[in-house]
């Protein structure tokens, strides 16, 4: 966006010294062009930028929703590990079931393979 930005100021300055009695019309008429040209390259490169603060900034805000949500669910599976825990204490579930709570891969008692395994 600087070169841009200068690109415009050398382009205002060549239209100044292109605007006098001395300097053939054609001369003032493709500095004027060039300037309008660098000007529009300069929007755009501000568009641009703006754009991209933008994109920036909702990526964040997301993030940051995203940490959020990811705190939820382990709080939410911390508690499903801890009322487990407490129920194999009370031995209303196996430590089988346990592991599974805990997110473990567990084997069907007939299969001896992981689930999910094509052969179970």
């Amino acid at each position: 966006m600087l070169q841009a930005q200068q690109a415009v100021e050398l382009s205002e300055l060549n239209v100044k010294l292109a605007d006098n009695d001395y300097t053939p019309a054609v001369q003032l008429t493709s500095a004027k062009t060039s300037l309008e040209n660098n000007r529009r390259t300069l929007q755009t490169a501000q568009q641009n930028a703006q754009t991209s603060l933008t994109n920036a900034y909702q990526a964040a805000q997301n993030a940051y929703r995203n940490i959020a949500l990811a705190q939820a669910n382990i709080t939410n599976a911390q508690r499903v590990v801890e009322q487990s825990q407490a129920a194999l204490r009370a031995g209303t579930i196996s430590a089988l079931q346990l592991l599974a709570a805990r997110g473990g891969r567990t084997l069907p008692a007939w299969c001896g393979r992981p689930v999910g395994h094509s052969a179970c």
